[in-house]
């Protein structure tokens, strides 16, 4: 009886150490599932954004060089964009400035019309020195 008492404890024993066992090894394998699982989803997700379905781990540095090229060219061409926007917007107040000197001068005209008039009035000598060199440059780089 004492020797089954004791092959009770020894098998309990035993089933205690195997539960510790199988304990430890879960924590590694559920890191291990749980690493894969985000290494998936870091390829998962760029492959839908990015409508990629080859996209690898080893082809992706490849796909980034290219991305990021494509970024600066994007932002160069809208530094561009920028900088004709700055000086369209510059253009149209100065010719706001001299539509209103030559309204000023001959009264209300269509814009259209503001050009010849204040061409005329260059010719005729009607406006000051300062506009007129301003006319004939703008006349220069029509």
């Amino acid at each position: 009886m004492a020797r089954a008492e004791a092959a009770e404890l020894e098998v309990d024993e035993l089933k205690s150490q195997l539960a510790d066992y199988q304990q430890a090894l879960d924590v590694p394998a559920k890191r291990a599932r749980s690493s894969i699982t985000r290494r998936l989803l870091r390829l998962i997700v760029p492959k839908e954004l990015c409508h990629l379905p080859d996209l690898t781990a080893d082809c992706a540095a490849e796909w980034l060089e290219t991305f990021q090229a494509k970024e600066l060219e994007a932002t160069e061409k809208m530094l561009s964009l920028e900088q004709k926007m700055s000086m369209a917007q510059t253009a149209h107040s100065q010719f706001e400035q001299a539509y209103q000197l030559v309204v000023a001068i001959n009264g209300p005209l269509a814009r259209n019309e503001a050009w010849d008039v204040a061409r005329d009035y260059c010719a005729k000598g009607s406006i000051s020195v300062t506009w007129q060199s301003r006319f004939n440059r703008a006349d220069a780089l029509k």
